[in-house]
């Protein structure tokens, strides 16, 4: 057998760190909600109840605190299970990049717009390449499923980003119930994207376990198989 690593732990967190952050979204969901109705009314001149404005104000600083530390962790989550992946898939065929770059490549400006992408597709061709070679009955993944992740994981970021800039910009109730369409717009890509990437955990840790049931001395020349992407 190759030396791999185990990973199965770390694809667990992933998961259940991303389903924490689908359920926070949700939650945020409803608080922009109940925000974009108080802003409405100030903007239509209806008096509001100071002391209910306070409150939603405190739970919308609460969410942004909780959501903000959350994705953190979640990334951190995924990225460990990215990078034990590839280190794995490093241990039985040539890979185009150090295995540190499945972690490094999302902190480099620009780089992390499309390397992490690029590797992802790497990580799942090869193994589909692999196993295809040396499981028998194996069934090819679809890769289409990485492309639609990482277009909804960049949409989302941009499109929030945009969100944020608006809503602290905003003077008054109607720049702010922009910002805030404009943020409930973009649930849709953050769930989404998170789906899409719980559904490749998943996918791809059941690929991995079948990595670990080749034996290194009857894989023979896998340097000789024709891996492309």
């Amino acid at each position: 057998m190759y030396n791999l690593r185990p990973n199965d732990e770390r694809s667990r967190i992933a998961v259940i760190f991303l389903i924490i952050t689908i359920i926070l979204d949700l939650a945020y969901f409803f608080s922009d909600i109940t925000e974009y109705n108080m802003m409405e009314k100030i903007n239509d001149g209806i008096a509001i109840d100071q002391d209910r404005a306070d409150i939603i104000g405190t739970l919308q600083g609460l969410f942004a605190i909780a959501y903000t530390v959350l994705l953190i962790v979640t990334a951190t989550m995924f990225i460990r299970w990215f990078r034990r992946a590839y280190y794995n898939l490093s241990q039985i065929v040539t890979i185009d990049n150090s295995e540190g770059w499945a972690a490094g490549a999302w902190f480099v400006p620009i780089y992390n717009l499309f390397k992490p992408k690029q590797i992802m597709d790497e990580l799942w061709e090869k193994t589909n390449r692999i196993l295809s070679t040396q499981t028998l009955n194996y069934i090819k993944q679809e890769t289409n499923i990485i492309s639609i992740w990482w277009a909804l994981w960049i949409i989302s970021g941009i499109g929030n980003n945009i969100a944020t800039r608006m809503y602290l910009r905003a003077e008054t109730a109607e720049e702010y119930m922009t910002s805030i369409s404009l943020s409930l717009f973009m649930y849709l890509f953050s769930i989404s994207s998170a789906i899409a990437a719980i559904f490749i955990i998943k996918r791809y840790s059941k690929m991995e376990y079948l990595l670990t049931t080749i034996r290194e001395d009857t894989s023979s020349t896998l340097e000789e198989i024709p891996i492309s992407l």
